[in-house]
């Protein structure tokens, strides 16, 4: 493990600070949220791959049928053009929506130019895909507005209510199971309360951790992970890894982020050996990498500290097989720093 790379991670002060003996009564519930459903579909209809729901066939086929006669809404159009020219997909199409409101039956986006106080939200972590286009993100917000109206996507929402409450206990049923103490004792300081599971039916894969900050410095964190509706299986041993991982993005993120410029060089070094595997898992930039590494070593320490051993040390040989060279030291550092 390159130098500079291992003397950050030994130093980045993301382990317990202290110890947490709180008892937790109020655990965060599976939520399926309009704002992500609805740009999940803007994505879909823009043909992104990420935002897709073949099979989940029930709510594909009403997709297709009730949003037919939009495909060529000027929304549609300019989400491809975000993608094709910016790169907007995955989880910066998520980091989007969590920031817009949906309030009498409009969409907006706060304005941090404007006089208007009313919104108590802030654009400080809006993915910097959408900061390269920072003139487009409001006019994407107005394009929005007007096919949320005329497309009628909330009675589209509302008809669906049922199937979203079931699939939000299929999902409750495993993550009632999460220590969610654990984010206290490991990263010292994380509001649970403001915490967010957001189950997504439009994403078969995607998974996204992402948060949005408010005006008073708290935050809503939020871990969106990809559903097949209430039908599906859910595996418990990976639904649980896989919310402590999204959740640990917001945590670990504004760390790796920090020292990117002197972290980046060690990492390029090494960035043709692995590059085809990385791009498999979407993941397509040694930036990206390295904020992969930290959280993935986090979400092996949630293992080790639940006494899941084996999982554990399964998780790590996973990840050194798909590219994650130096993952069984990082993890091993962040076990000495805690």
């Amino acid at each position: 493990m390159p130098r500079m790379l291992l003397s950050f991670f030994i130093f980045v002060n993301i382990a317990a600070i202290g110890q947490c003996e709180e008892v937790l009564t109020n655990i965060p519930q599976p939520k399926v949220d309009e704002r992500a459903e609805l740009l999940g579909i803007v994505f879909r209809l823009a043909g992104n791959p990420e935002y897709q729901c073949h099979a989940f066939k029930e709510y594909d086929d009403a997709i297709n049928q009730h949003f037919a006669p939009f495909r060529r809404h000027p929304v549609i159009r300019a989400a491809q053009s975000l993608r094709s020219k910016y790169g907007v997909s995955y989880d910066a199409v998520m980091s989007y929506a969590v920031h817009i409101s949906i309030e009498n039956g409009r969409v907006a986006l706060p304005n941090e130019n404007s006089p208007d106080e009313t919104s108590e939200k802030t654009l400080i972590e809006l993915d910097s895909r959408w900061n390269r286009v920072e003139a487009q993100a409001q006019s994407f917000a107005m394009l929005l507005d007007d096919f949320y109206v005329v497309s009628r996507f909330h009675e589209f929402f509302e008809a669906h209510s049922e199937m979203y409450r079931k699939t939000e206990g299929k999902i409750k049923a495993i993550t009632d199971n999460i220590d969610y103490l654990w984010f206290k004792k490991f990263f010292g300081e994380a509001d649970i309360t403001r915490f967010r599971i957001v189950p997504s039916c439009v994403s078969e894969q995607g998974n996204y951790g992402t948060r949005c900050y408010f005006k008073d410095g708290s935050a809503e964190y939020y871990a969106i992970v990809c559903t097949r509706g209430p039908d599906a299986v859910y595996q418990e041993n990976s639904y649980i890894p896989l919310i402590i991982h999204e959740f640990s993005h917001s945590f670990c993120n504004p760390h790796v982020k920090k020292y990117l410029d002197e972290l980046r060089p060690s990492v390029e070094r090494v960035w043709s050996f692995i590059e085809d595997q990385m791009a498999m898992q979407a993941y397509g930039s040694p930036d990206t990498l390295l904020y992969e590494y930290l959280v993935r070593a986090c979400e092996i320490r949630y293992l080790f500290a639940l006494g899941n051993e084996v999982e554990a040390y399964r998780s790590m040989a996973r990840n050194r097989n798909n590219g994650f060279l130096w993952i069984e030291e990082l993890v091993k550092l962040l076990d000495q720093a805690s």
